[in-house]
């Protein structure tokens, strides 16, 4: 990626979406730096990309009829991701409104794709310097710290 920010947040899912489409079908991508590309963004919205239907998939490379045909099993989102390591540094990000002690206190949390992205998947390299957090800091570090969906994978 060249060094200028992406002001798109439809061009930076897609660019997610695409990384997810490449791990479905077994690619080789295994790196992705994004460093000085990405302003005002939320973490979130970039991770969500990243899990995808069958669905979706179909929808991408195949026929929307047989796409608005599917059903149950074949309409969840799933993680893909074949990442291992992944630059974020000089990276703007924006609130995700993340707030620890009220997801604590609910029966059922709904944990963000930050937070289960590092149960789940993980990274073995994260580079995140000079990155404008914007009040995540406790998002984070739940993340990759004591994530409450499973053990951290970074």
């Amino acid at each position: 990626m060249t060094p200028q920010a992406w002001t798109s947040a439809h061009q930076i899912n897609n660019l997610f979406k695409a990384i997810a489409m490449n791990a479905r079908k077994n690619g080789q991508l295994k790196s992705v730096s994004l460093k000085k590309c990405l302003k005002k963004v939320r973490i979130n919205g970039l991770l969500s990309s990243l899990w995808i239907s069958d669905q979706d998939h179909e929808l991408w490379y195949g026929d929307q009829q047989e796409a608005n045909k599917m059903q149950k099993e074949q309409l969840e989102k799933k993680l893909h991701c074949n990442l291992i390591d992944l630059d974020l540094s000089d990276v703007q990000f924006t609130s995700d409104h993340f707030n620890l002690k009220a997801q604590l206190k609910k029966t059922a949390p709904n944990w963000t794709q930050l937070i289960r992205f590092f149960a789940e998947k993980g990274l073995r390299t994260l580079q995140i310097p000079r990155s404008e957090m914007c009040y995540n800091a406790t998002h984070w570090s739940t993340a990759i710290g004591e994530n409450p969906v499973g053990p951290c994978k970074l």
